[in-house]
């Protein structure tokens, strides 16, 4: 139940006590029979008494309406404020993954290349030792063809040069 109907059932609650008030004392008034001026004079005050305290209920009704529309704004505002504090946590959390996802992707390339580069270098001074023993006969294939040809000893000088140089 709201505020509001609470405290509009709480004034038609007062309103039938007053008016059984009434009720009683104009029953009472008429046994004892008093002078109908001062039936008049009570009626009149009862009812001013009465009117002063729906003023004041008034009063607080609309001091509460008015409160709890701010609470409402407030409760909004907050919430709005919440959700974009959620949405920015999200995102944050978003970019944090994504970060640890490059930064274990960049170590684990890295680990990879590193295994690649270690297991290459054999591989490169194999290759080496083969294109300078290539490299070799290339000269002696060169000068034997200048020369038209070669003897077998010429051969063999040819073979200590280059393989000692």
């Amino acid at each position: 139940m709201t505020t509001n109907a609470v405290i509009h059932e709480m004034f038609e609650e007062l309103k039938s006590k007053l008016q059984a008030m009434e009720d009683k004392i104009d029953s009472r008034t008429e046994i004892n029979d008093p002078s109908k001026e001062d039936k008049e004079k009570q009626r009149q005050q009862d009812r001013q008494s009465a009117e002063r305290i729906l003023r004041q209920i008034a009063g607080h009704l609309e001091a509460i309406q008015r409160e709890t529309g701010s609470v409402r704004a407030d409760m909004k505002d907050l919430e709005t404020r919440f959700s974009l504090k959620l949405e920015e946590h999200r995102e944050i959390q978003h970019q944090q993954y994504r970060l640890k996802t490059t930064r274990r992707t960049t170590i684990q390339s890295f680990i990879l290349l590193t295994f690649f580069l270690v297991g290459s270098i054999p591989i490169n001074i194999c290759q080496s030792e083969k294109i300078s023993r290539m490299r070799g006969n290339d000269w002696k294939y060169r000068y034997i063809r200048m020369n038209k040809g070669i003897t077998e000893k010429e051969l063999t000088q040819l073979d200590s040069l280059l393989y000692v140089n």
